[in-house]
């Protein structure tokens, strides 16, 4: 008798050998990866991924530094301890997304929509997040050394514990009486948030 496999095993099986062909090869726009288990998979720096949808997407450990994924849907993905260094989220939607651990240093994100997105404990020295939907993110623990956090939108985000040494401020927020307006209470700590001159920000 002929064995015939499940349709869990010939859908696991699918999506094993799409995890190798992925590796280096660019996606065309439109494709829809909503919900698929893409963790720990090392992509090719400079792959395009633009233009998908990644909606509740695992990229969990995963390297996707220098890919592109500009445009793309990832809202509800996770991108827990993930390496983004140098990654394009250029209008990408990202919101509710959780990129906690990340290594998001000089990743942009400008224009992105990161609306309640979780940047706890990540890296985002350097990365450019100029025109983004910050509100209600939260970036506890994060480093944001030297970040463009320029035209964008905090209302709300927390960045308690976090560093904003060197960082670029919105207008709207670029003294620490604005700033703690903007965000809200107990969305920063007098000792443990740290302001762009490298000092607690203060009570």
């Amino acid at each position: 008798m002929a064995y015939r496999a499940s349709k869990t095993n010939q859908y696991n099986l699918i999506i094993t050998l799409f995890k190798s062909w992925i590796i280096g090869n660019n996606l065309p726009a439109g494709v829809n990866l909503s919900g698929v288990d893409l963790s720990s998979i090392v992509f090719t720096n400079g792959q395009l991924l633009s233009d998908c949808n990644f909606y509740r997407t695992d990229f969990s450990g995963a390297n996707l530094s220098g890919c592109h994924l500009e445009n793309s849907n990832c809202s509800k993905a996770s991108f827990l301890n993930a390496q983004l260094a140098a990654t394009r989220f250029d209008s990408a939607i990202l919101s509710s997304c959780d990129l906690s651990g990340a290594n998001a240093s000089s990743a942009v994100f400008t224009v992105a929509n990161l609306f309640k997105a979780n940047f706890n404990k990540a890296d985002l020295s350097f990365a450019n997040l100029s025109q983004a939907n910050l509100s209600s993110a939260s970036f506890l623990g994060c480093t944001l050394n030297g970040a463009n956090l320029s035209n964008a939108n905090i209302a709300k985000a927390n960045f308690s514990f976090s560093n904003l040494s060197a960082a670029t401020l919105p207008a709207n927020a670029n003294t620490k009486t604005a700033f703690k307006s903007i965000v809200g209470k107990n969305h920063w700590h007098p000792t443990n948030t740290l302001w762009t001159d490298g000092a607690p920000i203060g009570a």
